[in-house]
């Protein structure tokens, strides 16, 4: 779930920080600058973890301030392909559902990756996994096993998208790289060969952006990562039904 990634940058030390620790300065420069952030196609920066490089510090003409290149370790939140995580049901939708990790909240199951098969209640807005003990046989009623939100989810990631999004006056363009599981099918195995792939879509400026699974065209910014899930294997889909 947590990595460390690399990252060189070029800080900048205001004069009236020189009589502090200069590794201090630069620790608090590293976490104001990176601490939630997402670097793309890395994945959300949580804390600084050391340093691997520190250049000298050097001050331009007519500029107090001091300038140096640094390259450091980052503690990366950034879940491999087909790891399973635990989650809490946030918002449920004709498209699928929504989970948030309390830190991470971009992370959506479409309604086709749900257990299958699920219905959708539109007067309760809730997805049930359609459950028959013996599948064997020919069923005469199933268990309606309720997804609600609040409860504790369990999924495994299959795809992780990391989006740039370039405004200029002629238009807005959106970058997607993804990076997923080999297989198209809705219930592929794991164990997979990671495939990573990446799309542009150009839009006008007056054109507004898409939000998560339920694709409502809200005018929010997309989310610079998200994660699309699978609830549709063993053992997966809310904690209370396995015990």
């Amino acid at each position: 779930m947590y990595v460390l990634a690399v990252v060189e940058d070029k800080l900048k030390t205001l004069p009236g920080q020189f009589e502090g620790d200069a590794a201090e300065v630069l620790i608090e420069q590293i976490e104001i600058k990176y601490t939630n952030k997402v670097l793309v196609g890395v994945g959300l920066c949580v804390s600084f973890y050391d340093f691997l490089d520190i250049g000298d510090p050097y001050v331009y003409p007519a500029e107090g301030s001091s300038h140096q290149l640094v390259k450091f370790r980052i503690v990366v939140f950034r879940p491999f392909v087909g790891e399973v995580l635990t989650g809490k049901l946030t918002s449920s939708s004709r498209s699928g559902i929504h989970v948030s990790l309390g830190f991470f909240e971009d992370i959506v199951i479409p309604q086709n990756l749900l257990p299958q098969p699920s219905i959708y209640d539109v007067n309760k807005n809730i997805w049930s996994w359609r459950h028959c003990p013996n599948p064997e046989e020919e069923p005469d009623e199933f268990n309606d096993l309720a997804l609600e939100v609040g409860e504790e989810v369990r999924f495994r990631v299959r795809t992780i998208n990391f989006v740039t999004v370039t405004n200029t006056i002629k238009e807005k363009r959106t970058s997607v790289s993804s990076e997923s599981r080999a297989g198209t099918g809705d219930g592929d195995e794991g164990g997979g060969t990671r495939l990573r792939s990446s799309s542009s879509v150009g839009l006008s400026s007056s054109a507004s952006s898409s939000g998560g699974a339920d694709g409502g065209g809200d005018g929010a910014p997309p989310a610079p990562m998200q994660i699309l899930g699978l609830m549709n294997e063993d053992g997966l889909g809310s904690l209370a039904w396995w015990g």
